[in-house]
């Protein structure tokens, strides 16, 4: 067996060190690396769900890349259609990053009721719709069904049910401005079936849900024309890239934007959370690096005697300084190891109940802390704390050099 390793577990293992000054010191130091383990967690935890939460909202209204006519500018409300063939969506599709590309039409109207008026923005879907992340968002009822004939179902934003004073089951009229003529507002009987609530409140001022084909009807378009083509990609890293090779893939009179792009408050707000992650790792790092390195320096000055011992009896410098440093690194890892349980744990316990919640949901677009931690993350974490610790041990096991054994000796 190694020598150092053999003479740092007989240390480590002896029972004398119970009663000795240092013990509270090393139980301090291991507690402190087990908060700052947890801090990190935490803070990694909660930074990426919040992040990922804030994102997946975004494109439940707009999809993760738009193609646009080039008239349109920055309107959401499309008066000019994207004459879509088969052969271009397929392209589109089949670019590397893209997982769907779906149709959608987004027309300006407003509801009337006996006691009150709204002006909305209807975006229409179909059948192809991705629909799972606005079936995340339902407060009551159900989702429309895309492709019925005659479609009278909307899906209402919680913002716009309180105002215009509507609930599931209740029918209103919308108003259309018609473009195929200079007649009055073309009109519909719409059926209330079911209403979310994103969080975004400017966004559920505004929107609600309908089929596709209803808009197409109003606006006089052909079944291959549509308002915006809206593209999700399976990552989010690679999303300029995307949209880079989007726009490449298209005519020189569509326009290709991300959401990015259309949210750039939003997005360089939330880029903040990395920074944020990263400071408090940094310091939480370095709380727990500098209890460690106390602590190791109370173990060295606690065994003055058997270093010079040791030293009296042929153990180099360098041998001394291994037997120290394998006795901190177990410290290390019994504090890394509490402190991904207890970290773990309590973010599995808010991942399931949500158990806490914001103060001030309408700052941060919704109700709960969310939580979302990847094992490669985690596996990141681990790596540099641990790399850290050992690089901060160095400096105190450097004084082992400075011990005279001779004085240490007939100090004891």
């Amino acid at each position: 067996m190694n020598f150092s390793l053999f003479i740092a577990r007989r240390l480590r293992l002896g029972t004398s060190d119970k009663s000795k000054a240092s013990a509270p010191i090393i139980q301090i130091a291991i507690g402190a690396i087990a908060l700052g383990m947890v801090m990190m967690l935490v803070a990694m935890g909660t930074g990426r769900g919040l992040k990922m939460v804030i994102r997946d909202k975004i494109a439940a209204f707009e999809g993760h890349i738009q193609v646009i006519h080039m008239d349109h500018n920055q309107s959401q409300v499309h008066l000019k259609p994207l004459k879509v063939d088969t052969a271009q969506k397929d392209r589109l599709a089949k670019l590397p990053g893209v997982q769907q590309v779906q149709g959608v039409i987004q027309k300006a109207g407003l509801i009337r009721t006996e006691d009150t008026f709204e002006g909305f923005i209807a975006k229409g879907i179909g059948e192809d719709y991705d629909t799972a992340p606005l079936r995340s968002l339902l407060v009551s009822g159900r989702l429309p069904q895309w492709g019925k004939p005659q479609n009278t179902e909307i899906l209402l934003s919680q913002t716009l049910a309180q105002k215009l004073q509507l609930k599931v089951g209740d029918e209103c009229r919308g108003f259309f401005l018609n473009q195929t003529s200079q007649g009055i507002p073309s009109q519909r009987k719409f059926d209330v079936v079911g209403i979310y609530e994103s969080g975004f409140e400017s966004l559920d001022a505004q929107y609600l849900w309908m089929d596709i084909a209803t808009l197409r009807q109003l606006n006089g378009w052909s079944p291959d024309e549509v308002g915006q083509l809206e593209l999700k990609v399976s990552s989010f890293e690679d999303l300029d890239e995307i949209a880079f090779n989007a726009y490449d893939a298209t005519p020189s009179d569509w326009d290709v934007r991300s959401i990015k792009q259309r949210f750039s408050a939003i997005f360089e707000w939330i880029d903040l959370f990395d920074f944020n992650i990263a400071l408090v790792v940094s310091i939480m790092l370095l709380v727990g690096g500098l209890n460690m390195v106390t602590a190791l320096l109370v173990i060295i000055l606690d065994r003055t005697s058997t270093i010079g011992v040791l030293k009296t009896l042929g153990a180099t410098n360098s041998d001394i300084q291994r037997i120290f440093l394998y006795n901190a690194s177990a410290l290390v890892f019994k504090g890394m190891f509490w402190g991904n349980i207890l970290g773990l744990i309590f973010l599995g316990t808010q991942y399931y109940w949500r158990w806490i919640e914001f103060p001030n949901p309408q700052d941060y677009y919704i109700n709960y802390v969310p939580v979302s931690l990847d094992i490669y993350s985690w596996l990141l974490l681990n790596a540099v704390v641990l790399a850290g610790s050992m690089l901060l041990l160095l400096v105190p096991a450097r004084v082992v050099a400075s011990i005279n054994p001779i004085r240490t000796v007939q100090f004891k």
